[in-house]
């Protein structure tokens, strides 16, 4: 078995001639423009064209990305988890791929002795999903999260690959992997969580922004630690997390809790337990490969060097028009014409979570104005300026704003605050996660 590392979380699995693309990211300007990779992809030097299957873990665009799916031949089948929404499967058959749903846990031949398990990060357990989303389905048939980890063995090796799922949500998951799997040589770790938090605090001096970066980062690798410990592989690649920002928000990557990939090493390999198994960590560039029979790299890890990666961002990213601004912007009125409707639908979520919470959303508008949404069951209404009361005040391009509000087919608001295009305020500095689960719902 051989492990190529392309980008993020895209890697190459060569398992018995069996060839599986992971989560496809590889073109500049995921989520709505803004994330872009560094070092660059040099897309000459990567062969698309001879891969037998492709695994989508879920629908974030660093995972599903419809540009470079473009560029691969859709004869390919992709697999995913078989979730209780269809909307990633929708998606990947409107690009003209066959779709194969891998049920939960299930083994699915991929030939010559090769097989993929697909898990939910829930564990296709309604009690966990529900204490993300506050709600589910009366008889659910699959995972309701947004996200899933596979495990490929191929008679002699064991990989795991843990995408984007966060210990918290999957720690029964992965002990269940562990448990039919005791022997796992190699597993993918993610260390790192894609938030608007703290690069995107409109109002943190360099003081409070630094403490933020050290919060954030502690979070990722405290939850990658925790599924290490879990998994005890053989060897472990941190991966993903590598992203940069483009376009005008691009100076907000200096402020993202970067761990670069040698010092997320170096932490998850110096925890004591880690040690004890004897697990060892493996860096690799982009392009370059790790055999599980040779136990070694193709070629050494540089790592990035960090200033040249800033002047990368501000000399080519900075420059970068985002996919919204060659709208014209919409007007207050139309605004306004959409406001009931997308509140109603705010208050059908907030009702269907039990929220009566003395918390309000602001998000603002041209002219001055402020939007200001109560979670307590009052009605909307446009201000003038902040009340001194609990608040998560928002602040993005109008032109995105009115995408958003006329649903996730244009914007989705998880995906704006993931690619760092909202300004963010808060009256206590805590975050309110159900706020922003709400947000979501914030359409027509």
């Amino acid at each position: 078995m051989k492990i190529t590392h392309l980008a993020s979380a895209t890697e190459l699995i060569e398992a018995n001639g069996v060839k599986i693309l992971t989560d496809p990211w590889l073109v500049d300007g995921a989520f709505y423009g803004t994330w872009c990779h560094y070092p660059p992809v040099d897309l000459s030097r990567i062969n698309l064209h001879d891969i037998d299957y492709i695994y989508v873990s879920h629908i974030h665009p660093d995972h599903f990305d419809p540009a470079t799916l473009a560029m691969l031949p859709n004869k390919v089948p992709v697999l995913m988890h078989r979730y209780e929404r269809p909307f990633l499967r929708l998606n990947v058959e409107r690009l003209g791929f066959d779709v194969i749903e891998v049920p939960h846990g299930e083994p699915f031949d991929l030939g010559h002795g090769v097989t993929i398990e697909v898990y939910g990060a829930d564990n296709c357990d309604p009690a966990i999903c529900g204490k993300m989303f506050g709600c589910v389905p009366d008889k659910p048939k699959g995972s309701l999260q947004l996200d899933s980890l596979c495990v490929v063995t191929d008679g002699i090796f064991t990989l795991v690959n843990t995408n984007d799922c966060p210990y918290e949500i999957s720690s029964a998951t992965l002990r269940t992997v562990k448990g039919r799997h005791p022997n796992i040589d190699f597993a993918l770790i993610g260390y790192s969580s894609a938030s608007l938090y703290p690069h995107c605090m409109a109002d943190y001096d360099s003081e409070q922004m630094e403490r933020g970066k050290s919060v954030a980062r502690r979070r990722g690798l405290i939850s990658g630690l925790q599924s290490l410990r879990t998994l005890k592989p053989r060897f472990f690649m941190p991966f993903a997390g590598t992203y940069v920002l483009g376009g005008a928000v691009a100076h907000r990557t200096k402020d993202m809790p970067i761990v670069e990939l040698q010092d997320a090493a170096a932490y998850l390999a110096g925890d004591v337990e880690v040690v004890a198994d004897g697990s060892s960590a493996v860096l690799l560039n982009c392009g370059e490969s790790f055999d599980l029979v040779a136990e070694r790299p193709s070629k050494p890890f540089t790592p990035v060097d960090a200033s040249a990666r800033l002047r990368y961002v501000f000399e080519n990213l900075a420059g970068r028009t985002l996919p919204y601004e060659h709208e014209s912007p919409p007007s207050l009125g139309q605004f306004i014409a959409m406001a009931d409707r997308c509140f109603e639908r705010f208050e059908h979520k907030r009702n269907e979570i039990i929220l009566n919470e003395q918390h309000f959303l602001y998000l603002s508008l041209p002219e001055g104005k402020l939007l200001r949404i109560p979670a307590n069951g009052e009605s909307w209404s446009i201000e003038t300026s902040l009340r001194d009361e609990p608040f998560t005040w928002l602040e993005i391009d109008f032109r995105l704003l009115m995408r958003a509000m006329r649903g996730p087919k244009f914007a989705n608001w998880n995906n704006i605050e993931i690619g760092a295009h909202a300004s963010l305020r808060r009256n206590p500095d805590v975050f309110n996660q159900q706020i922003h689960i709400l947000l979501n719902s914030f359409h027509e």
